[in-house]
């Protein structure tokens, strides 16, 4: 089961996605692809502003970074160019600086870059979340090596325009970590979307998925939210989100499951930056609520991807045994019934 955006979107979409890198992609094309993509950047970037940490600069859950390389996985290196336009404008609201910025939008973008062509390279690319290895190899060289490196070098270009070196180490935490979640969280996510068909999920399925959401925001909202009912304990439901994910998983694609653990990542981060929930004194190196994101979501998706590819592989079992059966009785069909019935009648007389 799976879902799909309108059909009109979708049919663009996909027409444009069908031309390899955009190299024959035409201007109008292109045009649209590049204000889509920047007006994506800039509007997550906004939300995850309003999530930000103290730093004015770096927050712990940042969209644009896996819509960007979700986008560079999609397009082609062409897409360097929205990338870079849409940092270079988000960033300039907050530093308030056109060179550091730039040079801001520039780290951001060769991030994207180098971990799509990482992904591209030795996780078969788009088709990285088909297969646990590969999925697995774009974990950890997209969604930790490539942030890891490129967020040393954003934080020190903030750092030596804005601030002291006292702060070095949890800036650098905080922006490989926010870095980090939303390209292992939101890149599946955009990738899997836009990037490959899905089958139509119907009014049942549509209603089933609602429920499914719904349930797991309520979940959520009362681990990682305010204390709405007072008789209610605030603390140690985690694991009430988990049978979601199986939910999920069993019922669905891994679309939706990679949907319901970027929905767990944004409660966590939002809900524990506000004070709520489990890991809201965090101190400087918020572990353990990364590590729930992190794990709880490349968890999940890995899960959903090795119960699909079992399903997969199962139905190509039944498809290739009805081959095999049809063949067999296209060749010795009708006679050979004839012959096996007639043989114990013979005997017998």
């Amino acid at each position: 089961m799976g879902s799909h955006p309108h059909p009109t979107i979708r049919a663009w979409a996909r027409g444009l996605l069908s031309t390899p890198h955009l190299a024959t992609a035409s201007n109008r094309d292109l045009f649209i692809f590049t204000l889509v993509l920047v007006s994506s950047y800039c509007l997550s970037g906004l939300f995850a502003r309003w999530m930000a940490t103290r730093d004015p600069y770096i927050s712990l859950f940042w969209f644009p970074a896996g819509i960007a390389v979700a986008a560079i996985l999609l397009m082609g290196a062409r897409a360097t160019a929205g990338v870079f336009l849409g940092a270079m404008l988000i960033n300039l609201v907050s530093l308030r600086s056109l060179f550091v910025s730039a040079a801001v939008a520039a780290c951001c973008t060769a991030e994207a870059f180098v971990a799509a062509r990482f992904t591209s390279k030795y996780a078969n690319g788009k088709n990285a979340f088909a297969h646990p290895s590969d999925f697995l190899r774009f974990v950890l060289l997209a969604g930790i090596l490539a942030p890891a490196l490129f967020a040393a070098l954003g934080v020190f270009i903030s750092q030596r325009a804005f601030a002291g070196w006292s702060h070095f180490w949890p800036s650098w935490f905080s922006w490989w970590s926010g870095d980090a979640i939303a390209i292992l969280l939101c890149t599946p996510f955009v990738v899997l979307l836009i990037g490959h068909p899905h089958h139509s999920l119907g009014f049942s399925g549509t209603l089933e998925l609602f429920f499914l959401l719904a349930g797991l925001a309520a979940v959520c909202a009362t681990n990682f939210g305010p204390a709405l009912l007072p008789f209610l304990p605030h603390n140690g439901f985690q694991y009430l989100c988990f049978p979601f994910f199986m939910w999920a998983a069993i019922r669905f694609c891994v679309l939706e499951v990679s949907g319901a653990a970027l929905l767990l990542g944004v409660f966590t981060i939002w809900g524990s930056l506000r004070g709520f929930g489990p890991f809201a004194d965090a101190g400087p190196y918020p572990v353990l609520r990364v590590g729930f994101a992190l794990v709880s979501g490349v968890g999940a998706i890995t899960g959903a991807i090795i119960l699909t590819q079992q399903r997969k592989c199962l139905e190509d079992a039944l498809c290739l045994y009805y081959v095999l059966k049809e063949e067999l009785e296209q060749a010795h069909g009708p006679c050979a019934n004839r012959g096996t019935d007639a043989g114990p009648k013979q005997e017998s007389g």
